[in-house]
C-alpha cells in the first residue's frame, strides 16, 4: 500500500477560510484517520489522529508563518488523489517550534458541519429578539358554563353536618362534566353557641364547565360529546380557603367556594415556538442548517420508529413554547419582558432529559429521541465468505460496565417545583452496575416545566429561566394541556412535562441493563445499550473512498452478533481499516 500512501498529499491553507493551498509533506510513517462517536452522544466525526512534523520545505513555509504572526490559524486539507479525506484547523499557537533541528510539530483539529454549532455552544443568545417569537398561549378551549342548581330557589334540607356537606345536583345533565364551583347553605337551624348538629338548611350549589362546539373532538382529557358537534369537560377547581366561611353552629350560614385552577389564568402571551427559536439561535451563530425533528415537529420527514417514546411525542410534543420564566410569574402586566438568555449548550441540556440528542444528518440538525439512533440498518455482514480469513479467532468479548449506573437521578434546576413534577431514580441491579461510577445526574439546567407552580406561587422562583410547555393545537390556537400523573394519578397542568410522565413515555430506550426500576416499578425497558466489547478487527485493501463512504452509524454483522461501531480507523500507508464494535444492544423481550 505504499503507492496509495504516495497518493496522499497534505496541504496549509492560508489565511483559513478561502486562502490558497500550499503542499507540505509531512514526515510521519503514516496518515491515521479515524471516525469515532463523541462520548455522550450519538454522532460521529472524522478526525485526523497523531501529530504532523513538518521539515525541509514544509519547514521552511510553517515557521515563516509562525515568526510573521503565531496566533493565526491556518487550514488544514489532506486529499487522496480525487477525493478530500481530511479538513481542517491548525492553530501555530498551539504547535512546537524547534528550530535547532528545524522541526515543527503541529496538530490538526477537525472542520465539520459541526464546527459551527461546537464554535457557538457557549453563545448566549437573546432569544425574545427573534422578529417571529410571540405566541400566546391559552388555558381554557371554548366557554366558561355555569349551572345553578336548583336555577333559581333553594332546597330544604336536613341532617346537615358541619363535615362532608351535600351537594345539589339534581338539575344537572351529564352530572360527570360538571365541577363544583358554590357550594351555600343558608338559614342553618339551630345555629349560634352550643347548637349541636344535625341541622336544618336552605341549599343551593353553582356548577361550571367548560363547553365548545368542534367536528372533532377537542385535545386534552375528559371530553364528552353530549349533542351533534357540542363538547363539554369539567373545569379543573381549587378550593378557596380564603373567601370560603366557616361550618356551622357558629354562624347560621355556610358558603364553600371554588376557584379556577392555576389562578384563573386565561392567558399568556410572548412564547417563543422551539422551532423559531432553534432557527433564530442557528442564524446568530452563522450556522446555516436547516432544523428537522419529527420527535418536535419541525420539518419533519417521518423516518422516526414506531415505538412508545413517538407514539407520545407525536401527540404531545409538536408544539413546544419556551417562555422567560417572568412573562409566566407576571402574565397580567402590559409590559412583556424582552431579554431571555440563552445558548444552545443549555438548551441542548434540557433535551437531554427527554432523552433527546442532535446530530447533522444529511445537511440538516436533526434532533430526535435516543431510539431514532438505534435505528439502524447492518451495511456490512464480516461473516460473508470474503472476510472469514480475517475473523479468525475474533469471535470472543469482554463486558465492560465500568460506565453502567446503579441509578440514574434527574433533577429540575429549582427545587420549588410540586413533589408531583419531581423524579424517583431509575434503578438497576448491583451486579452488573459500576462500582466507581454508580449514579449518573439528568439536570434541566434553567429549565422548568411546573407550570401550575409558577403561576400560583411565583415568588417562589428567580427571574432568571425558562418555562416549557407542551401546547396543543387546536382550532389555530395554542393550549396549555393537562395530564394524568403516572404515579399519583392527579390531573396536571403541563403534567406530560413531568418528571414521572417523561420517564414513563421516553426513558424505555437504550437502558443500561434490561430490567429495573422506573417509577419505583419494576420493568424490563424496550431496549438496550451495548456493553460487551469486541475484539478489534484489521481490514485490509481498503481505499480512501471506501473509508469515506463507510457510515459508522450502521451496523457491522460478525459472529458474536450485530455490532454498534464505536471507532474506525483507516491507515493510509497500510490501506487497513480497524473497526471497534460493541454488542448486546437492542430490543429486549418480557
Amino acid at each position: 500500500m505504499a503507492k496509495l500512501f504516495e497518493k496522499v498529499v497534505v496541504e496549509i491553507e492560508v489565511p483559513f477560510g478561502g486562502g490558497t493551498f500550499t503542499d507540505v509533506t509531512p514526515t510521519v510513517p503514516d496518515l491515521i484517520f479515524s471516525k469515532k462517536r463523541q462520548r455522550g452522544q450519538y454522532f460521529y466525526r472524522l478526525s485526523l489522529e497523531g501529530e504532523l512534523l513538518l521539515r525541509k520545505a514544509a519547514w521552511d513555509f510553517v515557521s515563516d508563518l509562525e515568526i510573521t504572526d503565531h496566533c493565526s490559524d491556518l487550514g488544514i486539507r489532506v486529499r487522496c488523489g480525487l477525493d478530500t479525506l481530511f479538513e481542517g484547523k491548525i492553530k501555530l499557537g498551539d504547535g512546537e517550534f524547534d528550530f535547532s533541528s528545524c522541526l515543527a510539530t503541529i496538530e490538526a483539529t477537525t472542520e465539520d458541519e459541526y464546527s459551527c454549532i461546537e464554535a457557538g455552544l457557549k453563545k448566549e443568545t437573546n432569544i425574545l429578539a427573534s422578529p417571529t417569537s410571540e405566541e400566546t398561549l391559552y388555558f381554557l378551549i371554548g366557554e366558561i358554563e355555569t349551572q345553578r342548581c336548583p336555577p333559581a330557589s333553594t332546597t330544604s334540607i336536613t341532617g346537615l353536618l358541619p363535615v362532608n356537606p351535600p351537594v345539589e345536583d339534581s338539575c344537572l345533565t351529564d352530572p360527570d362534566t360538571w365541577s363544583l364551583l358554590e357550594n351555600h347553605f343558608t338559614f342553618i337551624t339551630p345555629s349560634g353557641a352550643g347548637a349541636s348538629p344535625p341541622f336544618t338548611a336552605e341549599h343551593y350549589s353553582v356548577w361550571v364547565r367548560q363547553t365548545v362546539d368542534s367536528a372533532t373532538q377537542p385535545p386534552g382529557i375528559g371530553w364528552v360529546n353530549i349533542s351533534g358537534i357540542t363538547w363539554v369537560r369539567p373545569v379543573v377547581t381549587v378550593f378557596d380557603e380564603v373567601n370560603s366561611t366557616s361550618p356551622p353552629p357558629e354562624e347560621d350560614n355556610w358558603h364553600q367556594l371554588y376557584t379556577l385552577a392555576w389562578g384563573g389564568e386565561t392567558e399568556i402571551d410572548n412564547g417563543v415556538p422551539l422551532g423559531v427559536l432553534l432557527d433564530f439561535m442557528l442564524d446568530q451563530i452563522d450556522c446555516s442548517l436547516t432544523v428537522v425533528s419529527d420527535y418536535f415537529g419541525i420539518n419533519p420527514d417521518a423516518t422516526h420508529p414506531v415505538n412508545t417514546a413517538y407514539t407520545a411525542a407525536l401527540e404531545k410534543m409538536q408544539n413546544l413554547l419556551i417562555f422567560q420564566i417572568s412573562d409566566v410569574k407576571r402574565s397580567d402586566v402590559s409590559n412583556n419582558a424582552t431579554i431571555g438568555l440563552m445558548t444552545l449548550d443549555e438548551l441542548f441540556q434540557f433535551f437531554t432529559v427527554l432523552d433527546v440528542f442532535p446530530s447533522i444528518m444529511n445537511g440538516a440538525l436533526r434532533i430526535e429521541h435516543i431510539s431514532f439512533y438505534e435505528n439502524k440498518p447492518v451495511s456490512l455482514d464480516l461473516t460473508a465468505s470474503p472476510y472469514l480469513r480475517w475473523m479468525k479467532r475474533k469471535n470472543k468479548y469482554t463486558y465492560d460496565n465500568s460506565d453502567n449506573p446503579r441509578y440514574e437521578k434527574f433533577a429540575w434546576g429549582t427545587n420549588t417545583n410540586s413533589g408531583s413534577f419531581n423524579a424517583t431514580d431509575i434503578q438497576y441491579g448491583a451486579a452488573c452496575s459500576s462500582k466507581d461510577n454508580d449514579t449518573v445526574q439528568h439536570n434541566s439546567g434553567k429549565f422548568i416545566t411546573d407550570l401550575a407552580s409558577v403561576i400560583t406561587t411565583p415568588e417562589k422562583f428567580s427571574d432568571d429561566g425558562f418555562v416549557v410547555v407542551n401546547a396543543i393545537s387546536f382550532l389555530g390556537d395554542l393550549y396549555a394541556d393537562t395530564e394524568l400523573g403516572v404515579v399519583n394519578g392527579e390531573e396536571l397542568l403541563n403534567g406530560h412535562l413531568s418528571f414521572p410522565n417523561i420517564l414513563d413515555k421516553y426513558w424505555r430506550n437504550y437502558a443500561y441493563q434490561s430490567t429495573g426500576l422506573l417509577n419505583n416499578t419494576s420493568i424490563t425497558f424496550d431496549s438496550i445499550r451495548p456493553n460487551k466489547k469486541g475484539e478489534a478487527i484489521v481490514l485490509p485493501g481498503w481505499c480512501c473512498s471506501d473509508f469515506l463512504d463507510f457510515d459508522p452509524t450502521t451496523l457491522v454483522t460478525t459472529e458474536i452478533g450485530d455490532g454498534e461501531v464505536e471507532k474506525i480507523t483507516w491507515s493510509a500507508r497500510s490501506g487497513t481499516v480497524t473497526f471497534e464494535l460493541s454488542y448486546g444492544g437492542g430490543t429486549t423481550t418480557s
